[in-house]
Formats: structure tokens, sequence, C-alpha cells
């Protein structure tokens, strides 16, 4: 197609060859009429009229060739001149009597004007039109000569032999035209950017690919330009610039040039000398292909591959079969093989047999599905590793699998450190348990003596002891209590640590929580002739939503801490609200004190359990030094915080924040407390306890309050006595030799004829597992020993009501 368009242009080929008739013709027609008056020959024929008929013929040319809808009927412009020359001469044959000169002048531009004529119809018409004028012209001036006949009858045989030969060359230009359409078209719908330029580099032809590949709108727009080509780098142009100098052909060079409108495009160069006749070089025909695409994706598949090859993951690719095809570098490090090694060998060779996940991944592979997992394969140096695999189909166009993409990750060492975090996990675990088993046993053990202290002395000050006995029974009920406070500041320890003490938030007036404790500790602050002041602001909500039971632990530490280490001045406790909406209230409190302060070097320690801070004054003034570090823990489970500011000798201040959210009630209904320990009415109680001291104080107390004991000294035992007599209550020990109180209580639930008596778990064992595991087992309620009289007192009445009012009726 190049070759050819080298040779023709047809379109110009048609023009150039009608312009060369019209020439031809126009220029017999001027010369004819300028010979004729330098011959001193006397004709009808002024040369002006040629002239003037010639000027509007080149005028109306010039309009057809520059004014654009004109030029589209050029051809038919150049015909209408043409036949303008033929009817003067027609006209001058008449007025000159048919002058042999003029019948010559005819018989020219007759003949010029029939090959000029493209159009069959045309040219038949003036056929018809010349002999009709030239037989009138005949009769009218009645020149009916043999002579005269005979130039009729050869422009006749002109026109009639031009009018069919013309059929063949208008068939020929028709053919030419058609296969200059298909060119055309060929030649703009074809993906190549085709063109020519000169040794200046200047565009002579070029399609509409060319232009559009480098950012013209049209070919017309390229052609205005004088250097298309602009080469981005200079080493290219150097080297196109040498071939053209050389003559040489230049084929399928890469190069980056600079277009119009889009930046800077990668193409696909070709370009060819083209020699004339004389073997003079005239100008350059070439072609691009625009691979910027293919450059962009060239670029990107470099740097995937760069990114494959320095991936610290093994990456492969097998066929359909499994067979390797490429392994990136760290696949050959952590296996050990070469690439030569693996390349052709199945990928399965490598696998461990048996493993798992290695038949969950074939599986998977014969489903044609993408699969991970991890699987575990031996290295060249026979090291086991585990690795987490991920592999995906590849397919084709007609969605058939081709290849398998392999990612693997090498999680031997994470796998080692998970196991060893499991086996630590497993060990502290273990750790825990028996540390919760070592806290539950010691206290068990310790409550249990507690208990018959406590509860002993309770008795002995409930039968009106002297004076100076009952000083000596408050000093013991005190040191017990001490005591019991040890052992519940460790439990409450080790719960916080395990994560195991919830916050239980309610409904409560703060009011009622400060005046507690004002009455809690304003007999000993009395004692000490300490001034105990109580300061609320009045913007504080009336009701709160929030544990009121830790707020009051919290208060009691520090306000029991300030009356301690103060022997004279004042403790004050603030409340304001730092913050405070409709529905939210952060609140601040402050316990300060006019103690012995803290020195500033221990400050830093004051919260940590068993601090020297604390174990120094505790040693004084006595306490288990966990108080404060409860305290903050407490505080920062309900979301608040703790500071303290202190002087030595100048006293203590502890600021603590706590948010609640704020209820909409205005205040709560008080339920008053009334414990006339009044007569159970003889109430069968059923006491399971081993412990003989634990059996005498319970049994102390019942039958002070007027109820009928029966003791068991095992759960085994309890369920014989159930069995064999009735009972309205059962007093449930937990922790029993033969059958424990979890198992008996399971055995009572599940026998129909005793599972409606109530069972109030009485036991040493206050961990809150143990809690849970007993209400799982079936029990009502639980009360922990060593018990208050009046809390026992209170939860034997609670389930024995209605036993007491069918036995007043009765």
């Amino acid at each position: 197609m190049l070759n050819f368009l080298r040779d023709i242009n047809i379109r110009e080929l048609r023009e150039n060859n009608l312009k060369l008739i019209f020439g031809l013709g126009a220029l017999v027609y001027i010369t004819f009429g300028i010979l004729l008056h330098t011959g001193n020959v006397e004709y009808r024929d002024p040369v002006w009229l040629r002239m003037v008929i010639l000027t509007v013929s080149l005028i109306t040319l010039g309009f057809a060739l520059y004014y654009k809808p004109a030029r589209k009927h050029f051809i038919n412009i150049l015909f209408g001149i043409l036949y303008l020359y033929n009817a003067h001469l027609y006209y001058l044959l008449f007025a000159n009597n048919f002058d042999p000169n003029y019948k010559l002048a005819l018989l020219i531009v007759t003949f010029a004007s029939i090959l000029f004529i493209q159009d069959k119809r045309l040219n038949l018409a003036y056929l018809i039109i010349n002999l009709v004028t030239h037989a009138a012209i005949l009769l009218a001036t009645n020149s009916l000569s043999p002579e005269n006949i005979s130039v009729a009858l050869l422009i006749c045989t002109t026109l009639i032999i031009g009018y069919f030969t013309n059929s063949e060359r208008i068939d020929a230009f028709r053919q030419i035209k058609d296969r200059e359409a298909v060119l055309n078209a060929i030649n703009n719908n074809v993906y190549h950017g085709i063109f020519r330029i000169n040794g200046e580099d200047q565009i002579i032809y070029a399609n509409e690919n060319f232009a559009h590949m480098l950012g013209y709108r049209s070919v017309e727009e390229i052609y205005n330009v004088s250097r298309p080509f602009i080469f981005i780098s200079q080493d290219a142009a150097r080297h196109v610039n040498i071939m053209k100098r050389e003559k040489k052909t230049i084929k399928n060079l890469e190069v980056e040039i600079q277009s119009n409108h889009k930046g800077p495009i990668w193409v696909l160069l070709s370009l060819t000398p083209f020699f004339n006749a004389k073997g003079n070089l005239t100008c350059y025909d070439g072609a691009i292909i625009d691979i910027t695409d293919r450059k962009s994706a060239e670029k990107e598949l470099t740097l995937f591959s760069a990114a494959i090859d320095h991936s610290t993951v093994c990456v492969a690719i097998t066929d359909k079969q499994g067979c390797i095809r490429y392994v990136n570098p760290f696949f050959t490090q952590i296996t050990g093989y070469t690439p030569d090694e693996l390349f052709g060998t199945k990928i399965q060779q490598y696998l461990l047999p048996g493993d798992k996940g290695v038949e969950e991944m074939l599986i998977s592979l014969k489903e044609d599905r993408f699969w991970k997992g991890e699987i575990k394969h031996y290295t060249k140096a026979g090291k086991l590793v585990t690795e987490l695999v991920s592999i995906a189909p590849v397919r084709n166009k007609e969605g058939q699998i081709t290849n398998y993409v392999i990612v693997a990750e090498d999680i031997s060492k994470r796998k080692e450190a998970e196991e060893e975090l499991l086996r630590a996990k497993e060990m502290a675990e273990m750790a825990s348990k028996t540390q919760e088993q070592f806290l539950s046993m010691v206290s068990h053990e310790l409550r249990t003596p507690m208990n018959a202290v406590i509860g002993l002395t309770n008795l002995l000050l409930e039968e009106n002891p002297r004076p100076d006995q009952a000083e000596n029974l408050k000093i013991l009920r005190f040191s017990a209590n001490n005591l019991l406070a040890l052992i519940n500041d460790i439990l409450d320890l080790s719960k916080i640590e395990a994560g195991k003490l919830d916050i239980a938030p309610k409904e409560f007036e703060l009011n009622q929580v400060l005046s507690l404790i004002r009455q809690t500790h304003g007999i000993r602050a009395k004692q000490k002739n300490l001034e105990l002041i109580l300061q609320v602001s009045d913007s504080i909500p009336a009701v709160l939503i929030g544990d009121d039971f830790r707020l009051s632990q919290i208060l009691n530490n520090l306000v029991s801490n300030a009356v301690k280490f103060t022997d004279q001045g004042k403790v004050q406790i603030s409340v304001s609200g730092k913050k405070i909406t409709d529905t939210y209230a952060e609140l601040e409190f402050s316990v300060s004190d006019t103690g012995i302060g803290i020195p500033a070097d221990k400050l830093p320690h004051i919260f940590e359990a068993f601090s020297p801070a604390s174990m120094h004054t505790n040693r004084i003034y006595g306490g288990t030094g966990l108080g404060l570090a409860i305290t903050r823990k407490l505080i920062e489970l309900q979301g608040g915080s703790i500071t303290v500011h202190s002087e030595a000798g100048k006293g203590t201040t502890f600021t603590f924040t706590i948010p609640y959210k704020v209820s909409t009630k205005k205040s709560l209904p008080r339920h008053q407390e009334v414990h006339d320990y009044s007569a159970f009415n003889s109430i069968r109680v059923l006491l399971v306890e081993d412990n003989r001291i634990n059996q005498k104080v319970a049994v102390k107390f019942l039958k002070k309050w007027d109820a009928q004991v029966e003791i068991a000294e095992n759960g085994q035992e309890a369920i014989s006595k159930l069995q064999s007599d009735a009972f309205d209550l059962v007093l449930m020990d937990l922790q029993m030799p033969v059958m424990d109180g979890y198992e008996a209580t399971r055995l009572i639930r599940s026998n129909p004829d005793l599972k409606h008596i109530p069972i109030i778990a009485l036991t040493a064992s206050a961990m809150s597992h143990e809690r849970e595991k007993a209400f799982e087992a079936g029990v009502n309620d639980f009360i922990c020993k060593p018990f208050v009289p009046s809390e026992f007192y209170g939860k034997i009445a609670q389930y024995t009501s209605g036993t007491r009012s069918q036995r007043k009726t009765a």
C-alpha cells in the first residue's frame, strides 16, 4: 500500500490532467486569436473579447481552487469554461463564413473538451449539442459545400470516437477513484501511524492515526507543523539523524517522543528512505506504533519482578501438573535447592506426606479452588519447615487453568513462639489455678477459726457482760476484724490482678454512703480528739448510678488511713462536681489530713502493694500495706484516677475522680432493717458442718433465736437425714470430707421430694468462682464465714417466713 502511494496520488493526478487539458485549450484559444491579427487578416474576431473571456475564465478557476465550497465542483467549473471557449468558436465560425482557421481551432477545442469530460451523460449531451450546433450553422449560412460538410463529418467522427473511447477512460478513472477510497479507508483505519517526510522532517503525507497519536485533531493541523518529531532522548535523536544521514532503513526503533497535548509517548518507529528514478533521495516513508501502554506495563512488570525477587516470602509458579516453572531467590534460600534443581520437578515431592494441610491443599486443587493454609515440608538439609501457603490457579481466556501461583511465608519461628506462648499460658493458668486454690484453701482455713472467734465474741457481747469483760471482748473483736480485713485485702488484690473483680452499678444516694463513712470513722476520730469534716457540693445530683459498695470500700480505706496516721488536727472529706450534665457526673473526691505525711522519696511507690512507705508506717500503725494498691485499682476499674499530695509532718491529701451516670430519680425508698431477733418458732434447720467449733457457734445463735437444729458432719449424712426427716432449711458448708456441699446440693436438687428445701451456703470460702459454683449447684443464697449475726438472721428469716407463718397459724 505504501509503495502504491509513492507512485500515485489519484486525486492529484486527475486534477493535474484536467488542468493540463484546460491549459492546452486556453492556450490554443488565445494564441489562435493573436496569430490571426498578426497575419493582417481581417476577421470578425476582436482580441479584447477573447481577453475578456480568458480573464473571466481564469478568475473563475482561481475561485474554484481556493474557495472550499466551490472546490467540490471544480471539474464542472472547468468544463463550463471550456464550453464557453467552444461556444465562442462556433460564433466566430458562423461570423466568418466557415473560415478554415476557425474550423481547425474548433476541431482542437472540441477534441480537448471531449477528453476533459468525466461524465458519460455530460459527454453524450456535449456530443449532441455540438452536432446540432454545427448542422444549424451550416444550414443557417447555406454553407453546404463539400469542404464544410467534410469538416463537419470530421468533427462529428471525432466526437463519436471520443465519446466511446472516453467511456473506457471514465471507467478507468472510476476504478482508480474506488481504489483510492479503499486505500484511504485502509490507510486511516490501520493501527499504524503512516507518514512521509522530506529531508527537513516536514510532513508531506500523514494518515489520521499518525495525527491522533501525536496529539493533533486532524491531518490538516499536522501539515502546518514544521517538525512534528521531538525526541525526548538526545541519544535517540542522534541515532535517527545518523541513520538518515547514512540513508539507512530504521526498523522498529523504540523511542520516546513529545506529543502535542498528551505529553511524552513511546512509539515503535520505522523509517525507509525513498529514491527517485535518478537514484536521488527525495523523502522518507515511515510508520509509528504507539507502545506507551506496553512500556508502562513493562515498567510495572519490572517493578513487580523486582518486588518478587527481593521479597521475603517464597514465590513459585507451576504448570497445571504441578511442575515448577519459576521460583524467586527467597524460595531457594528457604528450601536450600538451586533453581536448576527445582525447575521441572513437581512441587508435591517436597511436601510432607500425611500432613493435614497438604491433604486439604490437594483436595482444593483437584476442585480448582483457591487454597490457603499451613503445610510442612523438609528443606534440602533435612530441616522441617512450617509455612503459611496460598495457592491460586491462573486461567486463560477460555477459563482453563494453565498455571498455579504459590506464595509461602516461613512461619516456623512464629509457630515455635506460639507453642512456647501456649506452654507459658498453660503454665500461667496452672499457676493461677494453683494460686486460686491456695488462696481458697488459706481463706477457708483462716476464716474457719475466725468464724469461731468473732462469732463467740458477738455471743458474749450480747449476754450483758461486766464492763471490764465488755472492754476486753471489744478489743478481741477489733483484733479479729483487723485480721479479717487482712484476709479480705489479700483476696481482693488477687481478684483484681486476675481480672475477676466485677463492678456492679446500681442506683444509690451519695449522701447515704458519705453518712455511713462518717458514722463508721467518727467514733475513732472522736477518741483521738480529731475533727472529722464532711463537705459536699450542692450541685451534685441526689441519685447516681454506680457501684456504691466499691466507693464505700475506697473511702473506708482512705479515711481509715487518714484517721490512723493523724494524731492531732482534722480529717476532711470533700466532694465536688468536676463535670456534671443531665445524664453524666464526674465527681472529684478529696480526703485530706494533718497527719504524719509521706516522705517525698516514698510518694512514687505509695500505690504499690507492700511498698517501703506502707511497710514502714504499717509497722508503727498496723495494716496490711495493700489498702492503697487496692484503692487505686478499684478507682481505675471504674474509669477514674487518683493522685496524692503530701509533705512529711504536714499531712496528706488524696484526690480521685470517678464518672457516674445520673439517675432520673430524685430519691430512693428507705428500707429500715429491723433485727429484733424474734423467735423463729421452732423451725427445723439442718446444719451441715464438719468443724466442731463452727457447729457450736452456729448452733448457739440458732437456738438463741428459738430454732431446732440437727447437725450432719458431711454431705452424705445430710442426704440421709433429709430422706428420713423433715426440715425447713439447710445450712450447707461447701468443703467437707466424704461428700462436699456442691455434690450434696446437686443430689438434693435432683430428688423430687427434697428439691423444694431452701439451701443457704454457709462457708468460709470467699472466692468468686466458688460462689458461682455454689449457685450452679443449686443453693438459694450464700453467707460467708465469719458471718455478721444480723445478716445471718436476715437470710434465715427470708427463706423461712412462710414456714413461720404456717406454724403461727397452727
